[in-house]
């Protein structure tokens, strides 16, 4: 477990070293408006059922100290389940400005998190284990029939 951990602190540095390197792709946003959720496409890792991929997190409302938050997570496609491995939260949008604060989780902390159906977290799984954003906008559901409208490039919870 000691070899998994240091592997995880290099891939961690490595990863917010090279943070111009990520391909971020917003995934969703809060219905309210106050969080947005990013996948990295560029450094998903697929073993068996489980994806292994940077999130990144802004908050957009009411967050004065942290502004945004990069996590690396393994997500289980099988059992639609996500743990955060390893966490760094930022003073600026985009995983940008002074790190915050950062964490890197021990065995007992390491707990899987259940998603249900409709919330952001199954959205987050559904599109890593896809590989694709959604696409949702509430005028489209309402004017399904008319082209003019333009989709939106993420779903809306």
């Amino acid at each position: 477990m000691k070899f998994f951990s240091l592997f995880l602190l290099f891939l961690f540095y490595n990863g917010v070293s090279l943070s111009q390197d990520f391909s971020w792709k917003k995934v969703v946003i809060s219905k309210n408006g106050s969080n947005e959720f990013y996948l990295d496409r560029k450094s998903i890792r697929s073993i068996g059922n489980y994806n292994y991929q940077w999130l990144m997190t802004n908050y957009l409302k009411e967050f004065d100290e942290v502004k945004s938050d990069i996590s690396y997570t393994t997500i289980d496609c099988k059992r639609n389940r996500m743990q955060i491995v390893i966490w760094s939260e930022y003073s600026e949008h985009d995983a940008k400005g002074q790190i915050t604060g950062h964490s890197l989780s021990t065995d007992d902390e390491l707990e899987w998190a259940n998603a249900k159906d409709g919330t952001i977290m199954s959205a987050l799984i559904e599109s890593s284990c896809k590989n694709k954003t959604f696409t949702f906008d509430e005028n489209d559901v309402k004017n399904e029939n008319k082209k003019t409208k333009r989709k939106s490039k993420y779903k809306e919870f």
